[in-house]
């Protein structure tokens, strides 16, 4: 029991560490799609840079899921 306790803590921790590299350099660059998106936003009447990126991180969303649906189809 001792022997795999290390290693699959070593194990648990790599991941862990993986994730918030992950979410940190998405929200990086998140942040960034949002002052480029404010940048280039004409005055008057377009829509918000949050609603243009939760409508894009949704495209985006549902054209994974759909793909994975796809894939598991039982016929």
């Amino acid at each position: 029991m001792g022997s795999i306790a290390l290693p699959v803590f070593g194990f648990n921790v790599g991941i862990e560490l993986g994730q918030l590299l992950v979410l940190g350099l998405s929200g990086l660059v998140l942040a960034g799609l949002d002052r480029l998106l404010a940048l280039a936003r004409a005055p008057g009447g377009t829509p918000t840079p949050y609603r243009l990126r939760v409508l894009a991180v949704s495209l985006v969303v549902v054209v994974v899921a759909t793909q994975m649906a796809a894939a598991r189809r039982p016929w």
